[in-house]
C-alpha cells in the first residue's frame, strides 16, 4: 500500500496533528476543509480525533473551560476577560488541537490587519437522521432531531434547525465540544465497550475581514469522527443495535462510492445517497481540501478488517481535484 504517512502505535498525538495542521489552517484562507477518521469499530478513531474521551467529558461535570453561555454576537468582539488560547493537553486529539491552532493563527493575523470570527455547530448522523448535539449551550442536553438538509444553487448545503454558537477562544470551543461528546450516541458491543453508534461532525465556520483592503474570506473546517464499520456476526448486535450497525455500514458504503467516483473523475458523484455524504458535499468538491486518517487495529485477529481499511485508504489516496472549479 502506498500512503502519504504511516504512524506507529507509539506515535504521539502531536506527531499525528503535525501532519494535518497545514490543512486545518487552510480554513482561514477561505477553503472548505474536511478531516475524517475512518476504520473498523474499536480501532481508535475517537482517540485520534478527541483524545481521552473521559477527560473531555469530565469538563461537563467539572466546569473546566468557559462558564459563560455561548451566544451569537453581531460584531464578533470577545466578552471582557476572554482570550484566544492554543494550549491543549498532551493527549488531546485532532479536534481540540485544530481548534486551538485556528484561534492562535487568528490572533497572530491581527498584526496584519485581519479580524476573524468563529461559529461552531456539532451534530451527529444517527440512523440516517441528523441530530443536533448542542441544542442548549448552557449544559448537557439530549440531541434534538428534525433537522433537514437544504441544497443551494451554488452547491452549498444548509442544515435547517441546527444551532450555531459564537466562539471566541479555545476555552469556549473545548467546553462546547465536551458537552457534545457527552450527548453523542454510544453503546456496548462484543467488539467495543464504548462503540460510537453515529457519525459525529464538528463544524467550525470562519469569517475573516481585512479592514484596509476590504477583502473578506469565508471558510469552514469540518472534523468528522466516523462510526466504525463492523461485521454484524462478530459484534453480536441485535434489535436497535442491529439497525444502527446496518445504517452505519450503509453510509460508509455510500462514502466509499463517492470516493470511488471522485477518484475516477466521473461526471456524476452520488453525494445524495446518504445524509453523511450529502452534508459534506461542499467539502468534498470544488474549492475544498480533504484528508482521511485511517485507523487499523494492531491485533492480528483483525487482519481482515484492517485489510479492508487499508484498501479504502488506497482508494482515498487516489483522489485529486481541480481546485479552480
Amino acid at each position: 500500500f502506498c500512503l502519504r504517512q504511516v504512524f506507529e502505535p507509539a506515535s504521539s498525538q502531536a506527531e499525528v496533528f503535525a501532519e494535518v495542521a497545514p490543512l486545518c489552517q487552510s480554513a482561514l484562507d477561505g477553503y472548505k476543509v474536511v478531516i475524517f477518521a475512518y476504520g473498523q469499530t474499536g480501532s481508535g478513531k475517537t482517540h485520534t480525533m478527541l483524545g481521552d474521551v473521559s477527560d473531555v467529558e469530565s469538563r461537563v461535570l467539572s466546569g473546566r473551560g468557559s462558564s459563560r453561555k455561548a451566544r451569537r454576537t453581531d460584531n464578533g468582539v470577545a466578552p471582557e476577560g476572554s482570550k484566544a488560547s492554543s494550549e491543549v493537553d498532551a493527549g488531546a486529539g485532532v479536534i481540540p488541537r485544530a481548534l486551538g491552532l485556528l484561534f492562535q493563527k487568528a490572533e497572530e493575523a491581527k498584526t496584519a490587519g485581519w479580524a476573524f470570527e468563529f461559529e461552531a455547530s456539532l451534530l451527529e448522523v444517527y440512523n440516517e437522521e441528523l441530530r443536533d448535539l448542542l441544542p442548549d449551550s448552557t449544559g448537557p442536553a439530549p440531541p434534538t432531531s428534525g433537522l433537514a438538509l437544504q441544497h443551494g444553487l451554488k452547491g452549498d448545503v444548509t442544515v435547517t434547525g441546527l444551532t450555531s454558537h459564537a466562539v471566541h477562544s479555545q476555552s469556549d470551543a473545548t467546553t462546547l465540544l465536551a458537552k457534545a461528546t457527552a450527548a453523542r450516541t454510544t453503546a456496548k458491543t462484543s467488539c467495543n465497550e464504548h462503540s460510537s453508534r453515529s457519525h459525529s461532525i464538528c463544524v467550525l465556520r470562519v469569517s475573516g475581514f481585512h479592514q484596509e483592503s476590504g477583502e473578506r474570506v469565508r471558510g469552514c473546517l469540518s472534523l468528522v469522527d466516523l462510526a466504525g464499520s463492523e461485521r454484524i456476526k462478530e459484534s453480536g448486535v441485535s434489535g436497535a443495535r442491529l439497525k444502527e450497525a446496518q445504517s452505519i455500514n450503509k453510509s460508509l458504503s455510500a462514502l466509499g462510492d463517492v470516493i470511488a467516483a471522485l477518484a475516477a473523475k466521473e461526471k456524476h458523484i452520488p453525494f445524495r445517497n446518504s445524509k453523511l455524504t450529502s452534508l459534506l458535499q461542499p467539502s468534498l468538491g470544488g474549492a475544498s481540501k480533504a484528508l482521511m486518517v485511517v485507523n487499523v487495529a494492531a491485533d492480528p485477529s483483525n487482519w481482515n478488517e484492517s485489510l479492508c481499511s487499508l484498501r479504502f485508504a488506497q482508494k482515498v489516496s487516489g483522489v485529486s481535484r481541480d481546485r479552480n472549479k
